[in-house]
C-alpha cells in the first residue's frame, strides 16, 4: 500500500464516518462477507466500503476506483474517470428518499453507469464520498 492509498483510504473512513455505516449489508472492507472479496480488481486500489442489496446488487469503493454488480452485470471505473454524479428523482410520490438505492456516474467515454447499494443512508453516504473522490482526482 503506498502513501496515497492510505492517504484515500483515510479520507473515505472519515467521509463514511459522517453518516451511518454500520448496518445489516453496509460495512467496512475487513468485515465484508467472503463472497465479495473474490472479485477485488488490484488496479482500483485498496477497497474500504462495502455496500449491498444482495450478490447481483452491491457496491465496492476503493481508494482509486469503485466496482460491483447491478442486475448481475459486473461493472468497474476509476475515480479519474468520473464527469457527472446524479441521482434518481427523489421528489416523486413513487421514490421517496429513504426507499432510494441507486444514483449515476457519467463517466468520460458517456457512458452511464447505475450504482446500486443498500437504500436510505448507506446511499448518501457512498454518493458523498464518490463526490469528495472526483473532486480530488
Amino acid at each position: 500500500m503506498d502513501k496515497l492509498d492510505t492517504f484515500l483510504g483515510e479520507r473515505i473512513r472519515w467521509r463514511a464516518g459522517l453518516h451511518e455505516l454500520e448496518s445489516s449489508s453496509t460495512m467496512f472492507w475487513e468485515d465484508a462477507p467472503e463472497y465479495y472479496r473474490n472479485s477485488l480488481r488490484e488496479e482500483l486500489g485498496n477497497a474500504v466500503i462495502l455496500s449491498y442489496e444482495d450478490r447481483n446488487n452491491f457496491t465496492v469503493v476503493c481508494t482509486r476506483g469503485l466496482f460491483g454488480k447491478t442486475k448481475g452485470k459486473s461493472q468497474s471505473f476509476l475515480h479519474s474517470q468520473i464527469r457527472d454524479i446524479s441521482g434518481p428523482e427523489l421528489r416523486t410520490k413513487e421514490l421517496p428518499k429513504s426507499d432510494a438505492n441507486y444514483f449515476y456516474v457519467k463517466l468520460e467515454n458517456r457512458k452511464n453507469i447505475t450504482v446500486k447499494t443498500e437504500k436510505g443512508s448507506p446511499l448518501f453516504m457512498v454518493w458523498n464520498v464518490l463526490i469528495m473522490l472526483h473532486r480530488m482526482s
